[in-house]
């Protein structure tokens, strides 16, 4: 157990890793190859040099399909060779395999064909590579490259449909002109017709409207155009289709079709749109969202809830076991769960009441011995509840439940004093919260609890170091205490991931107001009035006015702000391209809206499926949130888009010959691989660190010495960032300065509480018994101590035993814990190891 809790945070690589791992290889070529590698992914080529023109499987015998793959380039230059690049590992490894040319396609074109095959459970994902008179040409599909295979159908279609344009005219009063352009392939087929698939009312009805062919669009396509109109005040959603003799293709703007009208602007641009297989439908009839880490979850009206985004940890793997896979793309129903009333989540866990009362929970533990945490049940000893809402996450943190009559209960842990029982006991069995009555609401988050009365009243208590109780103060209590300068309050919440202090609540007036996060005190949001539903992601406030407009602030690393841009804002602006918002969620990093028609839209970061739009890319700006029963959860996404430049590089701590730098992950919609950190200008090392705030400690240094340090990211197809800001900054002087340890500890079963009890090597002389009292860290399942080293002379810098300080102790076998660390160690499995504590 302690191994599996050990990578419990490792995010992005982790999660990458599993999903290439998902996809076995097992290709087998009928020609020969040249291993290559990871393939850089370059840019596609500016003129029409190399296309895809059909890709097609054939049964071979019971094992095994032909796999044809015809080409067409352009036929100039004397001497040619096209390639095939292709992966059956997701893009770990690649193999380049020659095509031979076959026939003319036109007068200015050729044919080239590769044949070989596959096993017929698998998939293929290539590139196509064209090289003439020595210049290398790519198709890799607008860097998505293209998959054959199990999961994604027997046929790779040609670009063969992409819309040019789409744009609003005015007709009369009441009506305006919606003129579609579309450019298709005019190289094959003599049987050809173009549709416009369009809706006007979300989706509950659809049309197909023939288009005419207007003019050739260049020697190799041809300009098909469409006039219809709609209401002034109303919005359409379309998609293109394009049959030739006899067969169809489609262009939905990779499975988001297309959206013109009042919401979305008069106009649509689709230059660099290519053709889309998979057909898509919005996510409809929502009535709640919310979100976590890397998850988000919607209930809607029946009383269902779906989800979509990562199962990191069981999120939601195992409620699915129809799509037993780690990210879901597009929302997914739970199985199980029905006739919900309300839904909540923890850092990676759902809670949901039940019309009928009861509670249903996944993720979430009762405290030390419950082993039943993993699976969706319903949570024992507790029923007549209508409010519950949970902080856990694996074998930790605590849930609140409002019953019916206005109490509140809690269980789990409550070192912190979070259950607001009085004491620090953790109970396995839900115990009243002390005078707690008429409750309307709770928030149950990281070690801190608050509760919003039916007066209005905000009631807090636990832990309170970055002002999240709302106090005044940074003390914490075990008992329920009134937060301050609030009144007339009718919504609260709070950030969902495990370590989240920010809290946002709203007034009968429309005023919002924020603490935590360092804020002791509730403090009126600026210039912001007429709200009627707000949420908290780590670090960014999401608002809705009545007008329906959605208005964000805070922290914008990811893009969680909506604005197009990552340029964080301390005052709210307004999110462009969405209207008719009724209520929002937030995540880490990312936000949720869901529209008045039950709609839901989605921005920021994507890279585990949280954005719900078919893959993991991330958005500056609202995205429809849609459903897709045939996208197949196997697709791996490849480009060639550089990760965003790392920010705010600082130093957070240093020695006299250590250094300890932070700076913000970067965005990629691949996944960050791993940062390289740079030491005056030379590559010093590197790190595939995935905390909130990337680390490095940088060793060995001579005391009393400036250096300057930067930081480039590389994303998992090898893309690398621009660099970051450098920092420079001077060691300490050996002589005057102490160097220190932070030490992570991981806490045994059945322990609440750490005491690390040690000595210096320099004064062997250890603490007094029990030790010095460790802290919760941000890191599941370890505790923390930061330690001053003294001089730290001899062969070892500290040796140490941890104790619950109830008698139990962990002498490591006898032998003692000894660390040779300078900076960040981490203590688990009878080891001490240094550098970057363990996520």
């Amino acid at each position: 157990m302690r191994a599996k809790d050990q990578s419990f945070r490792l995010r992005e690589a982790s999660f990458m890793t599993k999903r290439l791992k998902a996809l076995t290889f097992m290709l087998v070529f009928a020609v020969a190859f040249t291993s290559m590698g990871f393939l850089a992914s370059p840019a596609e080529a500016a003129v029409n040099n190399v296309k895809l023109y059909s890709a097609l499987l054939s049964y071979r015998d019971a094992n095994s399909k032909n796999i044809t793959i015809n080409v067409e380039v352009d036929n100039i230059g004397a001497s040619k060779a096209v390639a095939i690049a292709a992966s059956g590992n997701g893009g770990q490894t690649w193999s380049e395999i020659p095509a031979a040319y076959d026939s003319a396609a036109s007068a200015t074109t050729e044919l080239w064909k590769m044949t070989s095959f596959i096993m017929n459970n698998e998939s293929v994902m290539f590139k196509i590579k064209y090289t003439v008179n020595g210049q290398t040409y790519w198709d890799t599909n607008n860097g998505k490259n293209y998959i054959i295979g199990s999961g994604s159908g027997d046929a790779v279609k040609p670009r063969s449909v992409k819309l040019s344009g789409a744009k609003l005219t005015y007709r009369d009063a009441s009506t305006k002109h919606v003129d579609v352009n579309v450019k298709v392939d005019n190289l094959a087929g003599t049987n050809k017709q173009v549709f416009v698939v369009s809706t006007t009312n979300g989706g509950q009805t659809w049309s197909e409207i023939p288009a005419a062919y207007d003019k050739a669009g260049s020697t190799t396509t041809d300009i098909w155009t469409l006039r219809s109109f709609i209401g002034n005040n109303e919005n359409a959603e379309f998609k293109l289709k394009y049959v030739v003799d006899g067969q169809t293709y489609w262009d939905a703007n990779y499975s988001q079709n297309y959206y013109i009208g009042k919401d979305y602007g008069d106009e649509v641009s689709g230059n660099t749109v290519q053709a889309d297989e998979f057909s898509y439908t919005p996510l409809r009839g929502a009535v709640q969202v919310t979100a976590n880490w890397e998850t988000s979850y919607a209930l809607k009206s029946d009383g269902t809830v779906v989800v979509w985004g990562s199962s990191e940890n069981n999120t939601i793997w195992n409620f699915l076991t129809e799509f037993p896979d780690v990210v879901a793309y597009r929302p997914i129903k739970m199985s199980g769960l029905y006739g919900v009333s309300k839904i909540n989540v923890g850092y990676n866990a759902l809670v949901a009441v039940k019309t009928d009362g009861t509670v249903w929970g996944r993720n979430i533990s009762y405290g030390a011995g419950d082993t039943n945490h993993y699976s969706l049940r319903q949570l024992p000893n507790i029923s007549g509840v209508k409010d519950a809402d949970t902080s856990s996450y694996s074998t930790s943190g605590h849930t609140l439940f409002v019953k019916t009559d206005g109490t509140v209960w809690g269980v789990g842990n409550n070192y912190s004093g979070q259950l607001g029982v009085g004491n620090s006991a953790p109970y396995s069995t839900p115990v009243q919260v002390q005078g707690l009555t008429n409750v309307k609401s709770v928030i149950a988050k990281k070690d801190s609890s608050l509760a919003l009365k039916n007066d209005g009243t905000v009631w807090a208590w636990g832990d309170n170091a970055h002002g999240q109780l709302g106090t005044g103060n940074t003390q914490g209590t075990y008992s329920p205490t009134q937060s301050v300068g609030l009144s007339n309050i009718v919504e609260l919440n709070s950030s969902t991931v495990q370590y989240g202090s920010l809290r946002i609540a709203r007034k009968a007036d429309g005023t919002v107001w924020t603490w935590g996060g360092g804020v002791t005190t509730p403090t009126q949001v600026s210039g912001l009035t007429g709200v009627t539903s707000v949420a908290a992601g780590s670090y960014h406030y999401i608002a809705v006015k009545s007008d329906g407009t959605v208005w964000t602030w805070g922290e914008n690393s990811r893009g969680q702000l909506g604005n197009g841009t990552t340029v964080d804002s301390s005052v709210p602006q307004q999110v462009k391209g969405i209207s008719k918002v009724k209520t929002v969620g937030a995540g880490e990093y990312h936000s949720l809206a869901m529209r008045e028609d039950g709609t839901v839209m989605a921005w920021g970061f994507g890279q585990t499926g949280q954005l719900g739009n078919g893959s993991k890319l991330s958005r500056l700006t609202p995205v429809v949130v849609g459903t897709d029963a045939k996208l197949p959860y196997d697709t791996v996404e490849w480009n060639n888009q550089t990760p965003s430049t790392p920010l705010h590089l600082s130093v957070r701590s240093k020695t006299n010959t250590s250094v300890n730098l932070t700076w913000h992950t970067s965005l990629d919609d691949t996944g960050i691989q791993r940062y390289e950190v740079y030491q005056n200008g030379a590559l010093y090392n590197s790190t595939t660190e995935r905390a909130i705030y990337s680390s490095f400690a940088v060793t060995d240094l001579t005391p009393n010495q400036t250096y300057t340090f930067a930081v480039v990211a590389v994303d998992t197809a090898g893309n690398r960032s621009s660099v970051s800001n450098p920092v420079t900054v001077t060691t300490n002087a050996s002589t005057t300065v102490n160097p220190a340890a932070t030490v992570y500890y991981k806490l045994p079963a059945g322990w609440t509480q750490a005491y690390m009890h040690y000595r210096l090597s320099s004064g062997a002389t250890w603490t007094n018994t029990p030790g010095i009292k460790m802290r919760p860290s941000e890191i599941p399942g370890y505790w923390k101590l930061d330690a001053d080293l003294g001089a730290a002379a001899g062969t070892y810098i500290f040796e140490a035993i941890f104790n619950n300080g109830a008698g139990t102790w962990d002498i490591n076998s006898g032998q003692y814990y000894k660390s040779f660390y300078v900076g960040y160690s981490t203590v688990a499995n009878g080891t001490v190891s240094g550098g970057t504590p363990l996520r």
